[in-house]
């Protein structure tokens, strides 16, 4: 008992900050929207992260996202269809804190993977649209910029923006999107 009491008054004392307590978060709710000709009107996006310092104005990190691009009614002939568009992400971003930028208290830039997809709702003549129906995993980048204050806190809120581009087979999906952001 002798023994184990001098090896643990001996031992070194525990540090405070450990490396998880360096980790960041963000949480994003907004909206979002294909870009381009005979798009849907847009609907509702969320996203959330996590990240880690690499340098003092440098970080890196792991984001998710949804967003629900709304929908488009087609005619062929006599037939009808609805075609409900949504888009899933998986991004590994750095993220970069600038100083001399203004409000702009964020960029964040990097690669992901995209899950595409079209949702195809027919009562009758469904071959007839099926090129319409969309379900697809392709790469892409993404680039957002957030507004935000500059000094540390629990909380910081901000007004994010940013932009999508997924590389599917056929098409390129470009997607903008602006959202309330909370980063903790």
């Amino acid at each position: 008992m002798v023994a184990s009491a001098v090896i643990a008054l001996g031992a070194p004392t525990a540090r405070a900050e450990g490396r998880l307590q360096k980790l960041r978060g963000h949480l994003g709710i907004g909206y979002a929207k294909l870009l381009g000709s005979e798009t849907p009107a847009g609907s509702f996006s969320m996203g959330a992260g996590v990240d880690y310092p690499v340098t003092g104005s440098l970080r890196a990190g792991v984001a998710l996202g949804y967003h629900l691009l709304g929908g488009r009614i087609f005619e062929r002939g006599s037939f009808v269809s609805s075609v409900d568009y949504s888009m899933v992400e998986l991004l590994a971003l750095a993220h970069w804190a600038p100083t001399r930028l203004g409000p702009l208290g964020r960029i964040s830039v990097g690669p992901g993977l995209f899950g595409a997809r079209g949702d195809l709702s027919v009562q009758a003549g469904g071959a007839s649209f099926s090129d319409l129906a969309v379900d697809e995993v392709a790469p892409g980048f993404a680039l957002d910029g957030t507004l935000m204050q500059r000094r540390e806190s629990p909380v910081r809120i901000g007004l994010e923006s940013g932009i999508r581009v997924a590389f599917l087979s056929n098409d390129t999906w470009t997607m903008a999107l602006i959202r309330l952001a909370f980063h903790y």
